[in-house]
């Protein structure tokens, strides 16, 4: 059985039905796709137990914000889902029992090191995912004295040729060509691939990342073998979820 999205006014309908505890204590996992604030709100607030959220970039919330009854696990969202208009600071207590971590977008600023070295200081995380290649350069900072880092992720959501050393040339990051943890991948559809990750507990690009980086350690698949989608394309094609499967990987 495939999960599927719940629209909001039957999720809030059930969450006025219900016991105030019942969504706090049985809802882990948590998807927004929405736009209407105070409908996010009372949404969040009642699943307050949550330790997997994802919000898209057309909500209006901020992580920081939310009050969580539980630590908060795993995040999905852009900076400013994450931050609102303060800010960035990755010390914020919200966010210090964070082990897996994806940021859609690129900061508005430049890039500074002092802020976003405070990463590193996060003492649980070890899976990080940028959305965006131009976070190659900051990486080339972190990555390398990084220990507790497991997976660094750069997503694609389309298929740009070869994805390979010659990216990191570009970004002028050779420190991170022999980095076994780094990973490239082409994820058109993020939505779905998180969807199918908290339905089944595995199955999500994380996942994947954690097996391409065990098999290049074991020395099954090429050291410098970054990109996912030529090594495991067929594979991927068959095991995705998502409602157009045959088109999720389309090379131009």
């Amino acid at each position: 059985m495939h999960p599927f999205l719940i629209p909001s006014e039957t999720l809030l309908s059930l969450i006025n039905s219900r016991q105030c505890s019942f969504f706090r204590d049985s809802v882990r996992n948590l998807l927004l796709v929405h736009r209407v604030a105070a409908e996010e709100a009372a949404i969040v607030a009642a699943c307050s137990g949550i330790e997997n959220l994802f919000l898209s970039a057309q909500t209006s919330l901020v992580v920081l914000g939310i009050q969580f009854d539980r630590p908060l696990k795993r995040l999905h969202a852009d900076l400013n889902g994450i931050f609102g208009s303060d800010t960035i600071d990755f010390t914020h207590p919200v966010l210090a029992s964070l082990t897996h971590l994806e940021i859609f977008n690129l900061p508005d600023v430049e890039f500074d090191l002092r802020i976003w070295t405070a990463l590193t200081g996060l003492p649980h995380l070890t899976h990080l995912a940028f959305a965006d290649e131009d976070y190659l350069t900051i990486c080339g900072s972190l990555l390398p004295s990084w220990e507790c880092l497991q997976v660094l992720v750069i997503l694609f959501h389309r298929y740009f040729g070869n994805l390979d050393a010659n990216r990191l040339t570009e970004h002028n990051v050779p420190e991170l060509a022999d980095e076994p943890r780094l990973v490239l991948m082409i994820i058109p559809e993020d939505l779905y691939d998180w969807i199918n990750g908290a339905h089944t507990g595995s199955g999500d690009y994380w996942s994947r990342a954690e097996s391409h980086i065990a098999k290049q350690r074991s020395g099954q698949v090429n050291r410098k073998s970054y990109d996912l989608h030529k090594v495991y394309y067929h594979a991927l094609v068959r095991d995705s979820y998502a409602p157009d499967n045959e088109n999720l990987f389309q090379e131009d």
